[in-house]
């Protein structure tokens, strides 16, 4: 979990524009995301980009449309002078 970590916080700091990072399952997910909040990745990443994480409801189109809205929102506007990463 920490690897992937790693090689998703490499790839943030070394890709100017939004970021896009799938797992197989929501399951995967919430893991491997608490582990991140955790060990201090996710904070790390943060300083890089900002985070937007699908909903497991998302399986409902408006919870997704949602989060894709913010994703898109986030890349077209930056934060900060970051862009997004998307995980999901």
């Amino acid at each position: 979990q920490d690897s992937i970590g790693e090689i998703v916080l490499n790839i943030c700091t070394a890709v100017p524009e939004g970021v896009l990072v799938f797992f197989p399952s929501y399951k995967l997910l919430e893991t491997i995301c608490e582990r991140w909040k955790d060990t201090e990745l996710w904070h790390q990443i943060r300083k890089e980009k900002v985070i937007c994480v699908e909903s497991r409801d998302s399986s409902k189109n408006s919870n997704f449309e949602l989060s894709m809205k913010t994703y898109k929102s986030a890349v077209a506007k930056g934060s900060d002078g970051k862009e997004t990463t998307g995980i999901g």
